[in-house]
């Protein structure tokens, strides 16, 4: 099992060629199954035992098409690097006080054998998709990232890939940026499947965007080569809801390094209000009620049997996502059959959330609890942003029932 992962340059696989014959040629030989096709020329770049690995899907055109003429440390990410740069910066793995040093900054670290970062992708060789009505072959394009990987031939390259390179990593490594979501973030989905199949281990989801086997976490972020204002809405811009993404990768890596908070461009935390809002502090073995067990499976039920599927269940608080797309949590450590607390995203209106069927009452202000998973943080009068959402309160299983199917359909 590998205990470092490959040294800056070119990689000697060819595990995905054994049908092409004896004599692999770097960036000459290639594979094609129907409308798809791989080039044998894997590369890697930075260190070999790194705290953090940064992983794109495949080498794009302009990545590909430097091969030959460009330097070794200049192919990685080309034509992108402040792209790269604004990203992990947003999630703070890179100084971001000076947008004008991100290219810079991301540069260095590509070229430092030394550093914290392995530089990569996940399926290392270049992979293209044949374009039959311009009758060209392109390695970019909407959609490549999750309907490669969801076609037989793209799972048995990503297996293979990630068999080699992802299923026994450095005991330092503990964290791995992934740049793409995928349509409707299938390939977020489709690579939690390839972890969990290649590394052996009890994977879970710690919000939509990010997943862990205890050992290592795994992080999507906003592509580098994302086109229009996606970029700046994933960093939250205006307060685009895509936003929520962005946050999300932040809690995740800030937990994967061991920082207690967020540290990077552009901090999500708003000053406190005046007022301090209602806090839910943590249970302990003295709060904890020894018959909340049958209630609280009698309430996770009644979401499961509604069709949510759940994204978290901690001593807490359990989270569960809708059909279209929205996180809730239940409030475990306080809810009871007659007094039933749940938590939706800020942004929802109360006014709205007022309105929808079942719900007996919502929350003055909004109220703070640090599992709330992917919620934008704010100060609340503490030394560290907090997590929050308006708490809504259901007085009868039935209440909470018809709210949510009511709530199922709800989009921000």
């Amino acid at each position: 099992m590998n205990k470092s992962l490959p040294a800056s340059g070119q990689i000697a696989c060819a595990r995905c060629f054994s049908s092409c014959g004896a004599s692999i040629q770097f960036d000459q030989t290639k594979r094609t199954e129907g409308d798809w096709r791989i080039t044998a020329n894997p590369m890697a770049w930075g260190n070999v035992t790194p705290e953090i690995m940064v992983l794109g899907f495949s080498k794009g055109p302009t990545q590909a098409g430097a091969l030959v003429s460009t330097p070794h440390n200049e192919i990685a990410y080309k034509g992108g690097r402040h792209n790269v740069g604004k990203i992990l910066a947003h999630v703070g793995l890179i100084a971001g006080d000076d947008p004008a040093n991100l290219s810079l900054a991301v540069s260095q670290a590509i070229s430092d054998t030394q550093g914290r970062f392995h530089f990569g992708s996940l399926i290392r060789c270049t992979v293209e998709r044949y374009e039959s009505g311009s009758s060209v072959w392109k390695g970019s394009g909407g959609g490549m990232l999750d309907k490669f990987v969801a076609t037989p031939f793209g799972r048995e390259v990503a297996g293979n890939c990630a068999d080699q390179f992802l299923a026994a990593l450095p005991s330092v490594t503990k964290l791995v940026v992934m740049f793409g979501f995928g349509t409707a973030l299938n390939y977020v989905r489709e690579s939690f499947k390839l972890y969990e199949r290649v590394r052996k281990g009890s994977w879970k989801w710690l919000n939509d965007v990010s997943y862990t086997d205890g050992k290592i976490i795994v992080v999507h972020v906003e592509h580098f080569a994302s086109q229009g204002p996606l970029i700046n809405q994933w960093r939250g811009v205006d307060g685009h809801s895509r936003g929520r993404y962005g946050r999300m990768a932040q809690e995740s890596v800030a937990l994967a390094t061991g920082k207690p908070q967020f540290r990077g461009t552009t901090p999500t935390a708003i000053p406190a209000t005046a007022n301090k809002m209602k806090e839910v502090k943590p249970m302990t073995a003295k709060t904890a009620a020894p018959a909340a067990n049958a209630v609280t499976e009698t309430l996770l039920k009644a979401f499961r049997n509604a069709n949510y599927m759940e994204t978290k269940n901690i001593v807490y608080v359990a989270g569960f996502k809708s059909k279209a797309g929205q996180v809730v949590y239940i409030v475990k450590q306080t809810s009871k059959l007659n007094r039933i607390n749940v938590m939706v995203h800020p942004d929802f209106s109360p006014e709205m959330l007022r309105g929808v069927d079942g719900v007996d009452s919502v929350s003055d202000g909004h109220v703070f609890h640090s599992n709330l998973t992917g919620y934008p943080k704010r100060f609340n009068g503490g030394e560290t942003p907090m997590a929050h959402g308006w708490q809504l309160t259901f007085n009868t299983l039935q209440n909470l029932n018809k709210f949510l199917k009511a709530f199922s359909v709800q989009t921000l």
